[in-house]
């Protein structure tokens, strides 16, 4: 199934489609890029990062994508529920977008929980990160 146009738009369209996840931060409280200085927790602030090429074909480009989720909270024991609701949707998960996609998303490592060093802010920041093999289709030929 395609979610979108762009990696970030399937991520987006994933996690909107899960009833779970959205039960535990909104679908429109999932952000792309700077986040907005009055967003209330909990929110989640997607990350991507890499683009590494490892492989080519005739047609496609092989390559791997960090993905990573930055989710944000008042308490620890928030961030440490929706964790696993994350991995659910996305470890060992396929997903296309226009002109790719994922062949398969793995969990890198266990999810990371610290406070803010920030004394003006007391929220707690739940890390998630995931190793992607992707393709797309080349544009080069």
């Amino acid at each position: 199934m395609t979610y979108g146009t762009t990696p970030a738009q399937a991520i987006h369209g994933l996690w909107a489609a899960d009833p779970l996840l959205c039960g535990l931060i909104s679908a429109d409280r999932f952000l792309t890029g700077r986040v907005p200085s009055s967003q209330e927790t909990p929110y989640c602030r997607l990350e991507l990062s890499g683009g590494r090429e490892t492989q080519r074909s005739n047609g496609s480009l092989y390559q791997k994508l960090t993905i990573i989720f930055h989710v944000w909270t008042d308490t620890f024991d928030q961030g440490d529920a929706i964790a696993p609701q994350i991995r659910r949707v996305f470890a060992s998960r396929e997903f296309d977008w226009g002109s790719g996609g994922v062949l398969d998303c793995k969990t890198e490592g266990w999810p990371r929980t610290e406070q803010t060093k920030l004394p003006e802010i007391k929220a707690w920041e739940t890390v998630v990160t995931f190793a992607a093999n992707t393709w797309d289709t080349r544009l080069d030929i």
